[in-house]
């Protein structure tokens, strides 16, 4: 069986520099070292770590994956779904997204942290598998929420990554190919076909990153990819993959759920979800009276 090859690109805002390496000699020897006089001299051997730092040591070595998810409030969440779903269904459909994006992070093989950083209100228990440790999102805007997570992650570990629920169609493999790419860049992230992004990761972070990166509008990935080069960080480049937004979006996914069962075993909420009912055509959507709802 012939393995994956891993489609990436890698950037640099300067290709050319190479890194200065240093080595460094380990004081002290196994043997003590004998002076003229047949005195044995003085060795300076490291202090032994106590548990709580050797602790500290190992968590920090591993890499942390984290979810961004809002709750499902009808009438707030998926709210150009609306049109097609209904408030109701639109909140029901983020719903799927969330406990299928958990669940692949839940599956994840290796050890790791894995935290939920909720956007609004509470998340049910049962959504969230036992292995999250779950926190409050925290900032005025998203750019901020993701600086202030990423500060949180990498003060505890040595590489970060960050996803969010809008595309159910990325793979376990995907997130582990992005892990890997951070043991030798500084970022990585994964390009949505319109313009967004649907992960992100960073083994250094840097303020002021996600400062003039316009989230949420199709100039995301292009906005921050500069915004990584800019700063001195080289990135690495995944396959796109699309998220679901829009009616049309939702159409082309049932369909292809459809015809792939592998790919509902990737999704099985969503597609639990989407087998339940009808979606209408973009032309249906686009004659439909819109629906008027608060929020974002």
């Amino acid at each position: 069986m012939r393995a994956k090859s891993r489609k990436t690109s890698r950037c640099s805002s300067n290709p050319k520099s190479v890194p200065d390496i240093q080595f460094f000699a380990m004081r002290g020897s196994s043997k003590p070292q004998i002076t003229e006089q047949g005195v044995p001299q003085e060795i300076n051997l490291p202090k032994r770590q106590n548990s709580s730092d050797t602790r500290r040591t190992e968590v920090h070595a591993l890499p942390a994956v984290a979810v961004f998810a809002r709750t499902a409030t009808p009438g707030r969440t998926k709210t150009r779904l609306i049109p097609a779903l209904g408030p109701e269904g639109a909140a029901e459909f983020h719903r799927a997204l969330v406990s299928d994006s958990l669940r692949k992070v839940a599956k994840l093989k290796g050890k790791m942290t894995r935290t939920l950083f909720i956007g609004d209100g509470a998340m049910p228990l049962s959504l969230v598998p036992s292995c999250f440790g779950c926190r409050k999102q925290s900032g005025r805007n998203l750019g901020a929420r993701l600086g202030n997570a990423f500060d949180f992650l990498l003060r505890q570990h040595s590489r970060a990554l960050v996803i969010g629920t809008d595309s159910p169609a990325i793979t376990p493999w995907t997130l582990r190919v992005a892990l890997d790419e951070l043991r030798s860049v500084d970022a990585v992230l994964g390009p949505c076909p319109d313009g967004g992004y649907y992960l992100i990761g960073l083994r250094r972070f840097a303020r002021g990153i996600f400062g003039k990166v316009r989230l949420g509008s199709k100039f995301a990935f292009e906005d921050t990819l500069g915004s990584l080069l800019a700063h001195g960080f080289s990135c690495s480049v995944l396959e796109p993959c699309p998220d679901i937004d829009r009616p049309e979006d939702l159409r082309k996914l049932r369909e292809e759920l459809l015809k792939r069962p592998s790919a509902r075993r990737l999704m099985p909420r969503t597609w639990q979800f989407l087998s339940s009912r009808n979606v209408p055509n973009a032309k249906t959507t686009e004659q439909a009276k819109p629906v008027a709802c608060p929020g974002p």
